[in-house]
């Protein structure tokens, strides 16, 4: 497989990363997997770290079809929720050769490939830096994808947490390889 395509930046000040290949999917060699655990960062309660573990599970209930765009909501903002409602309705069903409305559920593997990187300002804000590696599956035809990137979110504070303001994903390698 080939990787997806790189994520359409969350905020009009970053420039777009370059285009990457467009994705080939393949079919999987095995039956649909059984959902398992995301990884977790290690990070305190209501630290940015622990955000992105918050993030990248909703990612996933997204893609299985558990949550919808108004839960999305609660954690995206501005253009960062529209970059990733793109790359989930458009980007992932796309790589793995289906129309949007037909795309999910998608079963997904994930992992952090090292430490995140945090910097926080005076005012509570703060940008995590991660590698992650991802697997996307379409039950619906067993199609695979496959990408590792180091995702950058911005993340603004709010009353009870934060929300990400910007978020992009660099493209690393394509590679199916379990990490």
């Amino acid at each position: 497989p080939t990787a997806l395509p790189t994520p359409v930046p969350a905020s009009t000040n970053t420039p777009a990363p370059s285009a990457t290949p467009g994705p080939t999917a393949t079919t999987a060699a095995t039956n649909t997997p059984t959902p398992e655990s995301l990884p977790r960062l290690r990070g305190e309660a209501g630290s940015p770290v622990e955000f992105v573990n918050v993030l990248n599970q909703q990612v996933r209930d997204y893609l299985l079809g558990n949550i919808g765009p108004a839960e999305l909501k609660a954690n995206w903002q501005g253009t960062a929720l529209e970059g990733v409602q793109k790359f989930l309705d458009s980007t992932v069903p796309s790589a793995l050769a289906l129309a949007p409305r037909d795309a999910r559920p998608v079963d997904t593997r994930m992992r952090y490939l090292g430490e995140p990187v945090v910097v926080s300002d005076a005012q509570g804000n703060a940008s995590v830096t991660v590698r992650e590696w991802w697997r996307y599956t379409a039950r619906r035809n067993d199609k695979t994808a496959c990408e590792t990137r180091d995702y950058f979110y911005k993340l603004v504070k709010v009353p009870g947490g934060y929300k990400v303001d910007e978020f992009k994903g660099t493209f690393v390698d394509a590679s199916c390889a379990e990490r």
